[in-house]
């Protein structure tokens, strides 16, 4: 093959990388394939204090329903999981075909919470994201203004499709951390 024609192919696949690249959330690493099946990675968390509980992640999936509307749009159904990040801070969150969107909150106790958010673009494979979080000394706000109210709900509404363990995992999370702030806030 003559070296123009080369060139111009090479050029062609490093602005075609380029594009799918601007397309994933800054921060996470991809490889190229039809669709995208799974989003994994490490929590990278500095003194991170184990007893005060594990850190979670909690991934809200938006699933294609087949329906469109007037506007072209298509109507979905959201689901959520809970996922308990392993010891090592290894996490790992499937996204099945009909998945066209999924928003995954990122939580450790004391910890600013991370939000990942990604929209299913074709020619980008699996997913690598560690999200690195903040320490955050005053959590106590952060979790009574912006987790609870955004994490509460999924246990008791159907729609998100938790499993019974699921529905057990964060309520038994969401109990431990207030019983831990409470404590907190009457020994100061």
């Amino acid at each position: 093959m003559p070296w123009p024609a080369l060139a111009g192919r090479q050029l062609a696949a490093a602005l075609l990388l380029f594009a799918l690249a601007a397309c994933v959330p800054a921060g996470a690493d991809f490889s190229l394939g039809v669709g995208t099946s799974r989003i994994s990675g490490h929590y990278r968390l500095e003194r991170f204090v184990p007893e005060h509980g594990p850190a979670l992640m909690v991934a809200f999936k938006q699933h294609h329903k087949f329906i469109a509307l007037d506007a072209g749009q298509t109507l979905t159904h959201p689901t959520a999981h809970v996922v308990v990040v392993g010891a090592d801070g290894a996490y790992s969150v499937d996204m099945p075909d009909d998945v066209v969107s999924i928003s995954i909150l990122f939580v450790a106790p004391d910890y600013l919470t991370r939000e990942f958010r990604f929209q299913r673009q074709v020619g980008i494979g699996n997913i690598t994201y560690d999200p690195a979080l903040q320490a955050m000394p005053d959590w106590r706000d952060h979790y009574y203004t912006y987790l609870l109210p955004r994490l509460q709900h999924l246990i008791v509404e159907k729609r998100y499709g938790l499993s019974d363990r699921e529905q057990q995992q964060l309520g038994d999370w969401l109990r431990a951390q207030q019983a831990r702030l409470a404590t907190a806030a009457t020994s100061n």
